[in-house]
């Protein structure tokens, strides 16, 4: 526990704003870039969480259901389910497509390929979402789902910023240690006799 409590001590020391007179220009110009990219990273936190809450309203307006947005019907294969070759070390990647009928919320009826499950047979009644013009449509996300993808993106840009702000910070650290370079060459011609 020690070290960690002197290491903390030691950029506590590092990066304060003090009086004290061996503090070069440089050193407190390390130490307002260091505020600046800590109050970068706290003014990213806004921003990230605007982005989650856009990304879950969109997820939830894209999962919308009822009347005037996708709805689920029950949908009759028209043909026999194919058996699926399966091997090892192969795995199914999408569900088989196979023929079926279903009756749209509008009352037409619409005949086409959808995605069935195993083994099911010729009359068999399957769930089916469909979109307002009665076609399938991709099945609602539920709000578990949502929530995940809006903190996703908050995350995301939440890290992004952080990135940005570290960058910046050690980009300005690696401009002022050149300048301090410099400055002790500077400082050592001056300080060695001519010979």
């Amino acid at each position: 526990m020690k070290p960690a409590v002197g290491s903390i001590a030691r950029y506590t020391r590092r990066y304060r704003l003090d009086g004290n007179p061996l503090r070069r220009r440089t050193d407190r110009l390390e130490t307002w870039a260091l505020m600046g990219a800590v109050l970068l990273v706290l003014i990213g936190i806004w921003p990230a969480i605007l982005a989650g809450r856009l990304a879950y309203d969109s997820a939830l307006a894209d999962s919308r259901v009822g009347p005037g947005a996708r709805q689920q019907v029950a949908a009759t294969l028209l043909a026999d389910v194919p058996r699926a070759q399966v091997t090892f070390g192969t795995v199914a990647v999408r569900p088989p497509q196979v023929m079926a009928r279903w009756t749209a919320p509008d009352g037409r009826t619409h005949v086409g390929y959808v995605p069935a499950p195993q083994l099911a047979g010729a009359g068999t009644a399957i769930p089916l979402w469909v979109g307002q013009d009665g076609l399938p449509a991709a099945a609602p996300v539920s709000p578990e789902m949502a929530g995940f993808r809006g903190a996703g993106v908050g995350l995301v840009v939440a890290m992004t910023a952080a990135s940005l702000a570290l960058t910046a910070f050690l980009v300005v650290r690696w401009l002022l240690d050149r300048r301090r370079d410099r400055d002790w060459d500077v400082a050592w011609e001056r300080a060695t006799p001519a010979r």
